[in-house]
C-alpha cells in the first residue's frame, strides 16, 4: 500500500494560495503587469497538476485526494471509502 506524501500535498497548498495571491494582485495592477496574471495560471495549474497525478488514494489509487498539512482529522476517499494513509 502506497501512503500520500505529506511534501506534495504541502505543495501544493501553498503553490495553490501564491496563484490566488498573486491573481488578486493582479487584478489591481496596470495592464503591463499581466505577468502576474501568467504566474498565477501557472501556479494553480500546477497545483491542480500535483493534486490529480500525485495525490492517490492509498487503497483504490483514485487521484484528487484533498490535500492536507497536518494529520487529517478522518477524511474518506470519494471513490472506495476507505480512510488514505499520509507519511508521517
Amino acid at each position: 500500500m502506497r501512503k500520500i506524501p505529506r511534501f506534495w500535498a504541502r505543495v501544493t497548498i501553498l503553490l495553490a494560495g501564491i496563484g490566488i495571491a498573486l491573481l488578486y494582485a493582479g487584478i489591481f495592477t496596470p495592464a503591463p503587469a499581466r505577468v502576474l496574471g501568467y504566474l498565477a495560471g501557472v501556479c494553480i495549474v500546477t497545483s491542480l497538476g500535483i493534486k490529480y497525478l500525485v495525490l492517490r488514494c492509498s487503497y483504490c489509487g483514485w487521484g484528487g485526494m484533498i490535500p492536507r498539512w497536518s494529520k487529517p482529522e478522518t477524511i474518506h476517499c470519494p471513490k472506495c471509502g476507505k480512510v488514505p494513509e499520509y507519511d508521517y
